[in-house]
């Protein structure tokens, strides 16, 4: 009887230790492992990295989540105003959207088309019934003149059906378009076994264009290979840079400590969604794929030095990343409705300032038309975001920012004119001239602060400045104090500790406005009598273009 123990006993053992090493052994390795990670420095918060949040301010402001695709359409628009280098997505856009209705259409411009059709209906049967009142036309005449009325109202007609077409948006196609003017926007993939892909042209084209190209396995065997893939909406993923997986399975506790930075579909390599513009920033390094690492060789730094990147890999194949000692709440980050409204705040600003041309307050203005520059800038917008750039038909960015930057420098002259007195001893109507140029000042004060509070979140101007110095030439359209460099020296300026662009340090500036007039503050400018700056008066417009035109040849 005690034989048959002996061997019992073996046999449990055998099955404790087997379960050990099973369930509880690779759990305890990592508790290990996140154990001595402990003493080790965490990683440090890079301050161009920013992450845009969908809060609860965003939504309370914007509405329902999830958003309207517009939304992401308007938030890249702002962002290219604002060089920025690029925005990597963690939404999967796997479905098309459905059709949205332009309420602000709706409600602005539709009822003008009416208004329109019917007035000039009216208008043709008052001349009919003129007409046979005065006997100018009699009986004879009457199957011309219903063919003269039916011709106004089939006129009327094809315009109401043709604005009510408009009034419905295809939310796809406008954040396509703005996801090829931005240039560098970067898309997800969720790789899965359980979702092969089927058409063999979307198939392909996430194999020859999405894949990572220069890269290399040396003894790779831990990186799975899967088969399928959820992949972004076609019509977006050919639209953007390039794309990456989001896979990541997060820790007991919740935590993402883990992190696969390659995976594999059908034997090809893909970066995780960070690391593509990251390998595009480092100027495309070779990818070495081994067991126990990745490497990057020879990426070129931003101090300018190049050298390899050693990235160590778990038995799994993930990176193990240590997270600095903060909440989420206090990284860099900005909330999506801070971008999102300034693009709301632009389109604002641009209607007021054409009704006010619409309503003569422009007559007596000899400068750029803002309302020109501002319909030049969203022209070529259209042709960047359906063909790219065109240099020999100017269609470039570069002279989309110079509308851009005109448009607002022309609007800040506008205002800060003798336009508002002239016009009222002009035309006698006072009051109304004076809201008018309240309303205008008082929104385009709004513009401007929230574009200085993005811009310092994504393109500070602290990181600007220490580079202003190597620029050779610097172009200030229209501003005035936010280039004041009293600001940082001055210190009984009204303007002193305010954050500025340190335009003053490039080699030459120059700038463009219609005088020497103040700006907001009322504080002059020194820089406009600096030795290395050249005042350019006039035309803005023509003047930009003038200089883009002599850099370009020269």
């Amino acid at each position: 009887m005690k034989k048959l123990i002996v061997p019992a006993v073996e046999a449990l053992l055998f099955v404790a230790i087997a379960a050990l090493a099973v369930f509880v052994v690779p759990d305890m390795d990592r508790k290990v492992a996140d154990w001595f990670q402990r003493p080790l420095k965490p990683l440090e918060e890079r301050r161009d990295v920013i992450m845009i949040n969908v809060d609860d301010g965003s939504i309370d402001a914007i509405g329902t989540w999830p958003f309207g695709r517009d939304v992401y359409a308007g938030m890249l628009d702002v962002l290219k105003d604002f060089e920025t280098e690029a925005v990597v997505f963690d939404l999967s856009f796997l479905d098309k959207s459905q059709r949205k209705v332009d309420e602000q259409y709706l409600s602005e411009e539709l009822p003008q088309v009416i208004d329109e059709g019917f007035s000039s209906i009216n208008t043709g049967i008052g001349e009919m019934l003129s007409g046979y009142a005065n006997e100018s036309l009699d009986a004879r005449d009457a199957e011309k003149a219903a063919g003269y009325l039916l011709g106004i109202t089939e006129d009327a007609k094809e315009n109401l059906n043709a604005t009510i077409g408009q009034a419905v948006r295809d939310v796809d196609a406008i954040l396509a378009d703005s996801i090829q003017f931005f240039e560098n926007a970067y898309l997800t993939l969720t790789i899965d076994d359980a979702y092969p892909v089927d058409d063999k042209e979307e198939k392909a084209y996430i194999g020859n264009y999405i894949s990572l190209k220069n890269v290399a396995s040396d003894g790779d065997t831990v990186t799975y290979d899967y088969k399928g893939v959820l992949p972004t909406i076609v019509p977006f993923m050919v639209r953007a840079r390039s794309a990456g997986f989001v896979n990541a399975s997060p820790d007991k506790d919740g935590y993402l400590r883990r992190l696969p930075l390659v995976l594999k579909i059908d034997g090809k390599y893909y970066g995780q969604f960070v690391l593509v513009p990251i390998l595009r920033r480092f100027g495309n390094p070779q990818v070495v794929v081994s067991n126990g690492f990745v490497t990057l060789k020879g990426c070129r730094l931003d101090d300018g030095s190049v050298r390899d990147i050693k990235i160590p890999r778990d038995e799994q194949g993930c990176v193990i990343v240590k997270y600095p000692p903060k909440r989420y709440s206090d990284y860099n980050s900005i909330s999506l409705w801070d971008i999102y409204r300034l693009a709301l705040l632009d389109e604002l600003l641009y209607k007021n300032v054409a009704s006010m041309e619409e309503s003569g307050l422009f007559d007596l203005w000899d400068g750029a038309d803002p309302v020109e520059l501002y319909q030049s800038a969203r022209s070529l917008k259209e042709q960047l975001s359906k063909h790219g750039e065109d240099a020999d038909g100017d269609i470039t960015y570069a002279n989309y920012t110079v509308y851009r930057s005109a448009f607002y420098g022309t609007i800040a002259e506008f205002l800060e004119s003798d336009q508002e007195q002239r016009l009222a001893a002009a035309f006698g109507d006072e009051e109304y001239i004076h809201d008018v140029f309240a309303t205008v000042r008082e929104q385009y004060a709004d513009v401007s602060e929230s574009r200085r509070a993005v811009q310092q979140k994504v393109k500070n101007a602290d990181e600007m400045n220490p580079q202003m110095s190597n620029v050779d030439v610097a172009i200030v359209i229209g501003a005035n104090d936010v280039v004041n460099p009293d600001a940082i020296n001055d210190e009984s300026s009204p303007l002193y500790g305010m954050p500025i662009v340190n335009a003053h340090e490039a080699r030459t500036v120059f700038v463009l406005k219609r005088g020497k007039g103040t700006g907001f503050s009322g504080v002059e400018n020194p820089l406009f009598t600096n030795d290395n700056t050249v005042m350019i008066y006039g035309d803005a417009k023509a003047t930009v273009s003038a200089l883009v035109s002599e850099f370009n040849d020269a």
